[in-house]
């Protein structure tokens, strides 16, 4: 499980952050040492001294949204859902549908009635944005499956992951759909959205 965890998050962060160069990598990587005294500290369940340290990393590299949603993980572990949405929201700036996604699941936690609006308009988006099977949208994809299960159910979605696993033949894709496949299966619609970004 930590394993699928750890390469959504990775997913998420390069949805946007594949556009950026070498700088921006090589940027990333010297805040890294911030992200690791974070880690150290959330496996301490130390959740000031791991809050600190994911600011420093955010702060260090602004443009990196790996570090932003890490943060925006952590406030959901400890369930601090208005930063949480106050986190999410500055992230939608740029105009992002899986941001747009993780707000909406943000709000279904929490029975807002706003939440199947936007989680609407976040599956309209994807569902543009991956109209061909092309590499670089198979985060997209991802996100869209889980949209699917959501408002098409579980028939419509176990079609729609064969589809994936037919056009995406990369393991990292593979692993991911069929821990999607699994879940989908296993639990409620809600509670996908929910494990699909690590939610209690």
């Amino acid at each position: 499980m930590k394993v699928y965890i750890g390469i959504m998050a990775i997913m998420l962060a390069t949805c946007k952050s594949n556009s950026k160069g070498q700088e921006a990598k090589t940027k990333s990587q010297s805040c890294s040492v911030f992200n690791d005294k974070y880690i150290e500290y959330v496996m301490a369940e130390q959740k000031d001294s791991a809050l600190y340290y994911i600011d420093k990393a955010i702060t260090c590299d602004p443009d990196d949204d790996f570090f932003k949603f890490e943060k925006v993980k952590l406030l959901l572990k400890y369930g601090n859902y208005a930063a949480a949405t106050s986190n999410v929201k500055d992230m939608m700036s740029d105009n992002s549908p899986t941001y747009e996604m993780l707000y909406g699941i943000i709000l279904l936690k929490q029975n807002n009635s706003k939440a199947e609006k936007v989680l609407e308009s976040a599956y309209d988006s994807f569902d543009k944005l991956t109209k061909e099977y092309e590499e670089e949208n198979s985060s997209l994809q991802y996100y869209k499956l889980g949209l699917d299960n959501y408002f098409n159910g579980q028939n419509y979605t176990l079609e729609a992951i064969e589809k994936f696993k037919d056009n995406y033949k990369d393991q990292h894709n593979i692993a991911l759909v069929d821990y999607l496949k699994d879940i989908v299966v296993q639990e409620a619609r809600e509670d996908v959205l929910y494990k699909m970004f690590n939610m209690n």
